[in-house]
């Protein structure tokens, strides 16, 4: 299989920093899932913001396979509007943003399904209140995935939640992203977790 993301003798560093990558060439993503592992500061969320094109790299380039792909952004802190309700939250790419045209109701609602999001957890008035983290990564998730990108870059999305509850997603993310034929690219430096999610590859950062 032909890989979907080719970094090219790709360089980034922050102003007035030192290098963060210098000539980084690699032919990625050859299956479902690449997992991103490395140490706190060995540049794994510089490379998922290079990836969805929140910064561009000094010199070199990152390409895709096919033209403008979809590409979606689970940050380790998710963004959560909270003057907005639960339901204003999951469908917040239906009204904002450059993917609006791309939201699909049907595999939105199939989604809130997949991920036991029921109307009464997503009523139109409920306050974001009164969530675990579990379910509100679950919200992000469906917020990511309604826009049915061919891509979507995880940074560290189990940060905070419990043994149970993170063993409980990283399956369910596992299942649903082998369900919905979308890639993924999963930062994390816990090993434990790529397996959970069965990585496909997994690129080590040092």
């Amino acid at each position: 299989m032909s890989a979907f993301l080719h970094l090219d003798g790709m360089s980034f560093a922050y102003p007035s920093g030192p290098p963060v990558f210098t000539g980084l060439s690699s032919a990625l993503l050859h299956g479902r899932s690449l997992g991103l592992l490395g140490t706190s500061g060995s540049g794994k969320t510089t490379l998922l913001r290079l990836i969805a094109g929140l910064d561009r790299p000094t010199a070199g380039t990152i390409r895709f396979a096919g033209a403008s792909p979809v590409v979606t952004f689970v940050s380790q802190d998710p963004v959560v509007f909270e003057h907005y309700s639960r339901y204003e939250n999951a469908t917040y790419r239906h009204f904002r943003g450059a993917y609006k045209d791309k939201f699909e109701t049907d595999r939105f609602n199939r989604l809130t399904e997949i991920l036991s999001l029921d109307r009464g957890f997503l009523d139109r008035r409920r306050p974001l209140s009164g969530m675990s983290g579990g379910q509100r990564q679950r919200m992000i998730l469906l917020r990511e995935l309604s826009v049915k990108p061919d891509l979507i870059l995880l940074d560290e999305p189990c940060t905070g939640l419990d043994t149970a509850v993170k063993r409980e997603f990283l399956l369910l993310l596992s299942e649903l992203l082998e369900h919905l034929g979308t890639r993924c690219v999963y930062a994390t430096h816990h090993f434990d977790e790529l397996r959970l999610l069965v990585a496909n590859e997994i690129l080590y950062l040092h």
